[in-house]
């Protein structure tokens, strides 16, 4: 298997610096966003603690899966025992996060046309089950597709940096688990978006005002785009994937084609992570503020400790 890939460019070095100033800059922040949550959890909703639950999901891709992905273009092939996780857990947790944002959506409805009051509920319980059975859902269905007799996608056997020689020009199965959420996902989006729009425009204007009073109902259109950005970039790297396994390896492993692997694992994924803190900052000043000063007091803290080290007496 020809690996000009994990050969230094200018291209890749950009990438890598890029991927890596990213995962450095948000790790912190999406810690603080977590610990906000955690400070301020009783005066939150049930779709708010959904949201920060987002964030530890990003969290945990960012660490568990960017920076490994990252380190790979630097130091090369992998051991196995690296790559079978590395390439179970994008999947696993790229659905759980699909999950977690068709549950908000859902939730959302419960709130509007059945109680009628999107803050009835705030109980913690519901949060953590609802996380909970996302990432059991998505890992069991993404380590049942990657179980299945056939060849795993192409991005396992590059990181190992070799293949059987039955795999070389053999076309990777496809994770119809993913297809299936993310069909169910559109359809969801679609119809609980529909049906709030005409709810808003055609109830009479008691109703409507009685609505708009709560902004927690309202067709928020910041939710609406970060619904459809969410969506439609994991759809967009479902696409990516079965373009990336449609070519043999021979091919993915040679340019120009292997500039995909570098846009879809350095650039794409960071990327979103930025977007996605952006849209929590617009939903909630009061999270941006606390992340605000929390990371000035680590930052300040750190300066601290690092002059105090620093300091040293001359004896004469």
């Amino acid at each position: 298997m020809d690996l000009k890939l994990f050969e230094n460019n200018s291209i890749k070095i950009a990438g890598i610096l890029y991927s890596l100033i990213v995962t450095f800059l948000t790790t912190p922040v999406f810690l603080s966003i977590i610990s906000y949550e955690q400070n301020h959890y009783r005066y939150q909703t049930l779709i708010n603690q959904l949201l920060t639950k987002l964030a530890k999901c990003a969290l945990l891709m960012n660490i568990l899966v960017q920076l490994p992905n990252t380190l790979l273009y630097i130091f090369g092939p992998f051991p196995w025992y690296i790559c079978y996780p590395l390439i179970i857990l994008f999947p696993i947790l790229a659905s759980a996060f699909i999950l977690l944002v068709n549950a908000i959506t859902i939730v959302r409805y419960f709130f509007i046309f059945l109680l009628k009051n999107p803050t009835s509920l705030q109980d913690s319980f519901w949060v953590e089950f609802i996380f909970s059975w996302a990432l059991m859902a998505s890992t069991l269905g993404n380590i049942a597709f990657f179980l299945l007799p056939g060849k795993n996608p192409n991005m396992l056997y590059i990181c190992m940096g070799s293949a059987p020689l039955d795999y070389i020009n053999y076309p990777s199965k496809s994770n119809y688990f993913m297809l299936a959420i993310l069909i169910v996902s559109i359809v969801i989006q679609i119809f609980v978006n529909i049906k709030q729009i005409l709810y808003l425009k055609f109830y009479n204007n008691n109703q409507v005002i009685s609505i708009r009073e709560n902004e927690n109902t309202q067709l928020d259109l910041v939710t609406f785009l970060f619904t459809f950005f969410s969506i439609s970039t994991v759809f967009l790297f479902f696409l990516v994937s079965i373009v990336l396994n449609n070519y043999t390896l021979q091919e993915l492993t040679e340019y120009p084609k292997y500039l995909l692997l570098y846009v879809f694992h350095l650039i794409t994924e960071p990327t979103f992570f930025l977007l996605f803190i952006c849209f929590l900052f617009q939903k909630d000043r009061k999270m941006l503020r606390y992340v605000k000063n929390e990371l000035s007091e680590t930052i300040f803290n750190w300066r601290m400790n690092v002059f105090n080290d620093q300091v040293f007496t001359v004896n004469f």
